[in-house]
Formats: C-alpha cells, sequence, structure tokens
C-alpha cells in the first residue's frame, strides 16, 4: 500500500509487514533450534516493549492503584518470561483504576488483559485512523468494545451532539464497560449487550480463554467457562439510526456474519475498521461487493470505506 498523509484523506498504513516479511526470511536461514531461541528472544523483548508503553501511557489513579500498577511494572522484567511460545498481555495481579494518558479513566480486573485494552497507541494507525475519520456529532459503533479506550475516545471525539453505540459479548465485560462509561462521564454512550450475528434474538453461549476477555465469541456450551447471550444483528441496531460515521468491528471472526446481519442496512455505514485474523474470517471481499473500498491499516486491521463517500 503506497503510504500516504492523513492530509490525502487515507489514514497511513504501519510498516509492520517488513517486519513479518524479515522474521519469515530469518526462519528459513536459521536453523531450527537457533530459530527458536531468537524467536523467544524476539517475543522477550516484545514483551518488555509492552511494559514500557504501559509505563510511559498508564498511571494509576489513586495510591493504591498506583502501587498495584508500579508492582506489576517492577515484575515485568521476571514474568515476561513466562511461557514465551505463547502470546502473553500486561497484567496486574488486583483490581485497580488507571488513568490512561490522553483518554481517560478505566476500572481494570485483575489477571486479565484489561490492561491492554485499556492502553493507547496499542494500534497506531487504527487509533489514527479513529481520529481522523470522527468528528463532532458523528456516530460511531464499536463492535466487540471490551471494556477499550476507543469507545471513551470516540465520545470525546463526537462530542455531546454525537453517539457512540458499544456492543458487547460478555455480560461481566458489559458491566466493567458501563463503569468505565460512568468514570469519564461519557453520556453519549449506549451499551448493547448481546453477540452480532446474522439473526436477532436466538440464544446462543460465549466463551473466552482464562484471563484473555477480549478473545470473547461464539462457543458451544460445552466449554468451560461458557456464559448464555443473546443474538443481536447490525440492521436492528441500525433501526433509529440514519448514518454511522465509522465502525470498529472486532468480533474476533464473526466479522463476515456480523456485516451479513446489516442486510441492506450496511451502506448506512461510511466506514469500517476490521480485522483479519485469517483467510477465513476476511470480509475485504464481501465489503468491496457492497460498495466499499478496502486497504490495509497494518498487519492485521483494514479500513471499509464507500466509494462515494
Amino acid at each position: 500500500m503506497t503510504r500516504r498523509s492523513l492530509r490525502d484523506g487515507k489514514p497511513q498504513a504501519e510498516p509492520g509487514r517488513k517486519g513479518q516479511s524479515l522474521r519469515r526470511g530469518l526462519k528459513k536461514l536459521l536453523p531450527t533450534p537457533l530459530w527458536r531461541v531468537a524467536g523467544r528472544a524476539y517475543r522477550y523483548a516484545g514483551r518488555i516493549g509492552v511494559w514500557a508503553h504501559v509505563g510511559m501511557r498508564i498511571r494509576g489513579s489513586d495510591p493504591e492503584s498506583a502501587r498495584i500498577l508500579r508492582r506489576a511494572l517492577l515484575q515485568a522484567p521476571l514474568s515476561a518470561l513466562r511461557d514465551l511460545d505463547e502470546w502473553q498481555f500486561p497484567m496486574v495481579d488486583e483490581e485497580c483504576t488507571v488513568i490512561a494518558k490522553g483518554v481517560g479513566r478505566f476500572r481494570i480486573r485483575g489477571r486479565t488483559d484489561d490492561l491492554f485494552h485499556a492502553l493507547p497507541g496499542q494500534e497506531p494507525a487504527v487509533e489514527r485512523a479513529v481520529r481522523f475519520l470522527l468528528k463532532p456529532g458523528d456516530t460511531f459503533i464499536d463492535a466487540g468494545a471490551n471494556i477499550r479506550f476507543y469507545t471513551v475516545l470516540a465520545s470525546q471525539l463526537v462530542g455531546p451532539r454525537g453517539k457512540v453505540i458499544a456492543i458487547e459479548i460478555m455480560p461481566e465485560t458489559a458491566a466493567v464497560l458501563r463503569d468505565n462509561i460512568a468514570l469519564n462521564g461519557a453520556s453519549n454512550v449506549r451499551v448493547v449487550e448481546a453477540a452480532l450475528s446474522e439473526v436477532s434474538g436466538h440464544s446462543a453461549t460465549a466463551t473466552a480463554p482464562p484471563g484473555k476477555l477480549g478473545q470473547a465469541r461464539l462457543g458451544t456450551p460445552s466449554v468451560t467457562g461458557a456464559v448464555p447471550v443473546m443474538t443481536t444483528t447490525l440492521k436492528d441496531i441500525l433501526a433509529d439510526v440514519a448514518c454511522v460515521s465509522l465502525m470498529k468491528l472486532d468480533v474476533e471472526g464473526m466479522e463476515i456474519p456480523a456485516v451479513r446481519g446489516a442486510g441492506d442496512s450496511l451502506r448506512r455505514i461510511r466506514a469500517i475498521i476490521f480485522e483479519v485474523l485469517g483467510p477465513e474470517t476476511d470480509a475485504t471481499s464481501l465489503l468491496e461487493s457492497h460498495g466499499y473500498r478496502v486497504t490495509a491499516l497494518d498487519d492485521r486491521n483494514r479500513l471499509a470505506r464507500l466509494e462515494e463517500v
């Protein structure tokens, strides 16, 4: 993708693909044992980098919360060594309330990925696109909101004349999201506690890996930790909404059913930021068939914009 500035009307893509290409090249060149060592060292450095970012962008909102966060930061060099073959989120071991620089206050649950989802700057190109595309008076949909800062950030960007609709599948996470909305006085936010699907009003179950609540998705009742949820559709949510300036769609591989559930209301949404977890979750072709032009923001996120907008 050609790099353009926001002045050109297209958010700039991140250069992460070069890093991926370099890693693939090294993997081919290095013997397997050396690659495994190098890969673990790379992941460790990445984890320390995330913790450094936490230290720069997050602070405790009160003395007790500051103590909890400080302890996690001091333990980071050791805790980051655990399970180097798996993805690891930065976590605090107790519930606390933090202030995310330039965004607001967030209640963080202990031993969960909440801290990461309150962290500004984790997706630079996505955040830049949200800031660029939203204006006062706009409507924003945060589908797969979690407790993330995008809902609070968008509330500030669209202002009192604007609207934010935050959709969250997990009841407990939706409760924390409501707390964070209240903490930030975001009175222009409406929370929809449901799972986006192609059909509305069906009973379903949602699951999430232990501690990784941001990876919640529709699952099977037999899975440990499954909770009952109801489905809804974008068509129902858009019933009384004339125009949506931007939707962030992060529903853990259910992007295609969510888009299909919009029906003929889809074109009320001017732009969509969506995540691609693999070929089977890539909604690009579906959106292009509805008149959207899709470009890459970074390795995993795409921006779809209606051609005539």
